[in-house]
């Protein structure tokens, strides 16, 4: 795996996770950050990240093949 995805946690809801206020002038997000494989970088970049999101690989399995 060379690259990784950051979006939405896995496991957190919405609320949990954007616009936490922590008093500062700016909220904070929590990111998720998911290992890919290279192949899946560049299946990214071509079809985005909707289209990889829905192949069903394993975000928490570091030691998967690519699923494209």
């Amino acid at each position: 795996m060379t690259a990784f995805v950051i979006f939405a946690p896995a496991v957190l809801d919405r609320a949990d996770f954007a616009d936490i206020n922590v008093g500062e002038t700016r909220p904070i997000n929590i990111c998720g950050l998911y290992p890919i494989h290279e192949a899946e970088r560049l299946f990214i970049h071509d079809h985005g990240l909707e289209a990889f999101w829905q192949l069903g690989w394993d975000p928490y399995d570091v030691g998967r093949p690519p699923v494209v």
